[in-house]
């Protein structure tokens, strides 16, 4: 947990994970490799998909289990639908009650499974703090 928000040694960081289309019915595993320069602290998961409805606040176009492969361990007990992990496409956003600290240079996995009927294209983001080394 952090405890000193004011030092330049822990800065605001996003990570994009790499992510290509899915097709209909489809699945894929998509790796996360941590920067080396820093523990990283998630707090958030953002998520967006080209077949989101903005008019729809609860869009569920596919699901995630989230494997932090460095370690083994698995964040939840199987895919979770995006309208559970990352709350409201429009504006919301699910906070961690209490982060996760991954280390530097971790692997983490993302096993997404499309859930629209069509095509679709995630965008997944982790938030959180670069605890600098």
């Amino acid at each position: 947990m952090i405890t000193d928000t004011a030092s330049n040694k822990v800065i605001p960081f996003w990570y994009s994970v790499p992510t290509a289309s899915l097709g209909i019915g489809a699945s894929a595993t998509y790796t996360l490799t941590l920067g080396q320069d820093s523990k990283f602290e998630w707090h958030t998961t953002q998520a967006f998909t080209d077949k989101d409805d903005f008019n729809d606040p609860h869009s569920n176009n596919f699901s995630v289990l989230i494997t932090d492969l460095s370690t083994g361990m698995q964040l939840m007990t199987a895919r979770i639908p995006q309208a559970i992990l990352t709350g409201p496409a429009n504006g919301g956003f699910l906070r961690l009650v209490r982060p996760v600290q991954f280390n530097p240079g971790a692997t983490v996995a993302f096993d997404c499974l499309n859930l629209n009927a069509a095509a679709v294209v995630i965008t997944l983001v982790l938030g959180g703090y670069k605890l600098l080394l």
